[in-house]
């Protein structure tokens, strides 16, 4: 025979996995209906991931290219500049995408003290 669990041992089910749910608060719609990443800009959420792929994969004509098309940056003549806007960029569009969670404000309740001085104001 199956053995009964006690009724305080159970727990309720919402239907989402706790372990995958944001630690932000949502920003966009997309992020709403599931999509946490974000990554659909520049093609990772995560800035060392990033550095490397301006780094080994670009050459200087592709990068300003990048800079121009993905983040909007206008190029310069140094590499290194540009590379240091757009990881600059990079970090501003991650930044949008992780908005702590907000808590709710607790609500203040007069004292005795309060309540009466405000009654003298009457």
């Amino acid at each position: 025979m199956a053995k009964t669990k006690k009724l305080s041992s159970l727990k309720e089910t919402h239907g989402r996995d706790d372990s995958k749910t944001p630690k932000f608060q949502p920003t966009t719609l997309s992020q709403l209906f599931g999509e946490t990443n974000g990554s659909e800009r520049y093609n990772t959420m995560d800035t060392e991931e990033y550095e490397r792929y301006l780094n080994e994969d670009l050459n200087s004509a592709e990068l300003r290219r990048h800079a121009v098309e993905v983040a909007h940056v206008p190029p310069t003549t140094s590499v290194e500049r540009t590379k240091k806007r757009l990881i600059l960029e990079h970090k501003k569009y991650v930044a949008g995408f992780t908005s702590p969670l907000r808590k709710a404000k607790k609500e203040i309740t007069p004292t005795k003290e309060a309540l009466r001085i405000m009654a003298e104001v009457k």
